[in-house]
């Protein structure tokens, strides 16, 4: 991090010597009158060496110079110099500002600087902070288990749990980073704000018939599970259908290398539209990370400015809208028995069972949890369109299963079609389902095709801005970039058109699968995308039945939407994002990125 005294400043000289004697003056009060004579020195050789600014570096180097003492701790060092340096820069950009002005008139430019450097700094204190705390718990190995034990009975008193993979009846803590995250906020922010639009742009979508045949119809012809999707949306008529989108879009720091600086900015990963977990178990990592850190005498996430919007409330409100819809649109006989909200799980072991439970409670409305199997026994629609399950009317279709062929057995696609047919809400209907697949993900990264559906070109800007390179295998503008992928893979992912997680292909498996489907048919199924380069952070895993483990992590970060609409999309009756954000770490080197397997922990959020 560097600060810089603009040359054109009109007191520069003794403006930079006031900057120096600061520091030395603060940093002799705490013991390090060595290190403040290393960045003034610094200082002077700067200005002496003609340069249009003076640059006074944030943190001194952590290698000692013969001659000097010992490097302290590194956040002791980086507070005092962000409190000294905020203190200052205030100083003196007021006093310039009314130089100036009386001179030139308003001057917005210097503000925006002073804004920017403040953000920077007050990220890497925070970076490193979590690192001065990864290195003290990981050289007394008392403390460390002290402080995972601290953080897994939090969690376990806030209910972060999986169901144990052997025993039904036992409950494990969810995997776990021992630190929050540190997340730039103007880049969160960005992605926050662009959530409303992603909704409204898949519900467009969806329902854009013509678009979605051509997208998808020549992958259906070679997959039989998007085309059973298909024959279902083909007979449904949405145009008397209310629906309900419960969205996540999934986001990489990531580094901008040809920058100047090397900027960071969120990258998109997927948009996710089906079966979207840890809206639950997400909201609730901050307050165990809150007690972790007090144990640790740490405050970091209390100077993280709070967020509004948490994920569970947001999506309980989703559920919870779509419920009262339905009981005004179709429910006519008030004294009948109330309508139940239909979840439909999978018939084989559910291991995220806290997060669905958490969810259910945050609509507040009566429940089934059913398979396709057990639905099918009971199922019936009546002529006014209304479904009844166990002679139970449901106003609401959550699926929590459904998104991967192998969920699909026997008659579950009749028990599908069933309900997509009848007046239930369905989060997701077939049509949001559809709308979630890779290859639609990968049409969307073109100009032309937003423009279809976002009339802001603005907003049209800042959403590529967050997309990669992502190219069809059948298509022929693809070739350039196969070849490019063959001979350097490692910069590349190739998806398959799958939800779930462990489908994708890296490496030399990448290269296999491209020469094997490669001028065939089933080409279409595989969409090749640039591989996102993450910005890393140190951090301390916390796994059960596993020793803690220090890493370098890459976070995922997950933005939450909700839209409620009706009329066959037209009708928005309810687009919402919330403000707090779910965020997956693992480590680097680890290609997958479930929770559940316990490759990725879930982590929480301070933003800077």
């Amino acid at each position: 991090m560097v600060f810089h005294i603009s040359a054109d400043h009109p007191d520069k000289d003794k403006k930079t010597d006031e900057f120096r004697e600061a520091l030395l003056s603060a940093a002799s009060s705490l013991g390090t009158a060595t290190t403040a004579e290393s960045l003034t020195t610094t200082s002077s050789s700067a200005t002496s060496s003609g340069s249009n600014s003076t640059s006074v570096p944030a943190t001194p180097s952590a290698t000692p110079v013969s001659g000097e003492e010992p490097y302290r701790q590194p956040c002791q060092t980086d507070l005092l110099n962000y409190r000294l340096l905020s203190a200052y820069l205030e100083r003196i950009n007021t006093s310039h500002r009314t130089a100036y002005r009386c001179c030139h008139g308003p001057r917005t430019r210097k503000t925006t600087i002073t804004t920017t450097v403040r953000r920077q700094m007050a990220e890497t204190v925070a970076q490193n902070e979590v690192h001065s705390l990864v290195e003290r718990v990981s050289l007394n190995l008392g403390l460390l288990e002290e402080s995972a034990e601290a953080l897994r009975d939090a969690t376990t008193s806030f209910g972060v749990l999986l169901r144990h993979p052997v025993h039904k009846d036992t409950l494990k803590v969810a995997p776990l980073t021992l630190f929050p995250t540190v997340v730039p906020q103007e880049a969160l922010n960005e992605i926050v704000f662009l959530q409303p639009t992603i909704n409204h742009l898949m519900n467009k979508v969806a329902h854009d018939r013509s678009f979605l045949s051509l997208s998808l119809g020549g992958i259906a012809g070679v997959d039989p599970f998007i085309q059973n999707l298909f024959d279902i949306y083909r007979q449904i008529d949405f145009s008397t259908q209310c629906e309900l989108g419960l969205i996540r879009s999934d986001y990489i720091l990531a580094q901008n290398l040809s920058a100047n600086g090397g900027s960071v900015s969120f990258q998109q990963v997927e948009v996710n539209m089906v079966c979207v977990g840890l809206a639950a178990l997400g909201a609730k990592i901050a307050p165990a990370h809150k007690h972790a850190l007090q144990f640790l005498g740490s405050n970091l996430l209390e100077r993280s400015p709070s967020i509004t919007g948490d994920t569970l409330s947001v999506y309980g409100e989703g559920l919870r809208a779509a419920y009262d819809l339905y009981c005004l649109e179709f429910v006519r006989d008030v004294g009948k028995r109330a309508p139940v909200m239909l979840v439909v799980i999978h018939d084989a072991f559910e291991f995220n069972i806290m997060d669905q439970r958490f969810v259910e409670m945050a609509a507040g409305v009566p429940s089934l949890r059913r398979t396709f199997r057990q639905i099918a026994e009971t199922a019936r629609v009546d002529a006014g369109g209304c479904l009844y399950v166990e002679d139970r009317e449901v106003a609401v279709v959550y699926y929590r299963t459904g998104y991967s062929p192998n969920q699909y057995k026997d008659r579950d696609w009749e028990m599908r079609l069933l309900m997509e047919q009848s007046k239930a809400i369905k989060s997701p209907s077939v049509a949001h389902q559809l709308a979630g697949f890779k290859k639609i993900q990968q049409v969307l990264c073109r100009t032309d095709v937003l423009a279809r559906y976002i009339p802001d070109q603005s907003v049209i800007s800042r959403l590529l801005n967050t997309f990669v390179g992502q190219w069809d295998l059948s298509e022929k503008n693809a070739d350039e970039h196969i070849e490019a992928a063959l001979r350097e893979p490692e910069r590349y992912v190739l998806k398959p058109n799958r939800e779930g997680g462990g489908n994708n292909f890296y490496g030399h498996d990448l290269v296999r699968q491209i020469k094997q489907v490669r001028g065939t048919a089933n080409a279409q199924e595989f969409i090749l995308m640039e591989l996102i380069r993450p910005v890393m952070q140190e951090n301390v895993l916390i796994r059960a039945e596993m020793p803690p483990e220090r890493v370098q992590t890459i976070s995922e970060v997950g933005v939450f939407g909700v839209i409620l609409t009706r009329n066959g999309g037209e009708e928005v009756l309810l687009n919402r994002t919330a403000g707090e954000v779910l965020i997956r770490s693992k480590a680097d080197g680890v290609r997958e990125g479930g929770v559940s397997s316990g490759h990725s922990c879930i982590s929480s959020v301070v933003a800077v």
